[in-house]
């Protein structure tokens, strides 16, 4: 009928909107990138501060054991801080040149919901992805990995809280630290199905 958008080429034009937002994404090795980040420079990063804690803990605080809850609890903090600094650093100069970001509209935002549950089912490895949506699957998928990779570069921070929930028995402290722990895992598991797809999705040569 005349003035009755048909729903195939709604969704065609929704998707061709799309697939423009969804230039310019790639990644060019941000899990190598975590990988360095956690078992190079985080360990290494920990055990200086540990290093300088008990070089200068007996100068700044001289009254020996009596003083250790109060150096315990300063020692999570600047570990804490630290690892928040370093994390953040890290995140600019080495992982945000491991890939591309194109657009600053979101990817998704001319598809309907159910369009976007469903792509991200894909991505998931929950169902096929058409091959017309891949270019946008991939895009999403790489936008997503690098929100999670600075999410994991992050994380160590928040062992603070459990800091505070040891030295004074705080079980809101803990709450904290057990959110912030289902997160992480949360975060782990969508950067790997991430790379898993993108991985299984790859044309030759890439």
């Amino acid at each position: 009928m005349a003035g009755v958008e048909d729903p195939r080429t709604a969704a065609a034009a929704r998707w061709a909107k799309a697939g423009q937002y969804a230039q310019g994404y790639a990644d060019n090795g941000m899990g190598e990138a975590l990988r360095v980040y956690y078992t190079r420079y985080l360990p290494f990063g920990t055990l200086a501060i540990v290093l300088l804690l008990s070089l200068l803990g007996p100068i700044v605080i001289p009254d020996g054991p009596e003083q250790l809850p109060i150096l315990m609890q300063a020692g999570w903090f600047i570990f804490a801080i630290a690892a928040l600094a370093g994390g953040l650093v890290y995140n600019t100069q080495r992982l945000k040149p491991q890939v591309k970001l194109g657009s600053n509209v979101a990817i998704t935002f001319p598809l309907e919901k159910d369009e976007q549950k469903a792509l991200m089912r894909g991505i998931n490895g929950k169902e096929p992805v058409p091959a017309n949506h891949l270019s946008v699957a991939r895009a999403v998928a790489v936008r997503s990995r690098k929100d999670a990779a600075t999410t994991l570069l992050i994380v160590p921070a928040y062992t603070y809280f459990i800091g505070q929930a040891v030295g004074n028995l705080d079980w809101v402290y803990l709450a904290f630290f057990a959110a912030f722990a289902v997160l992480a895992v949360l975060q782990v598991r969508s950067f790997q199905r991430q790379g898993r797809f993108l991985a299984a999705t790859a044309s030759p040569g890439t």
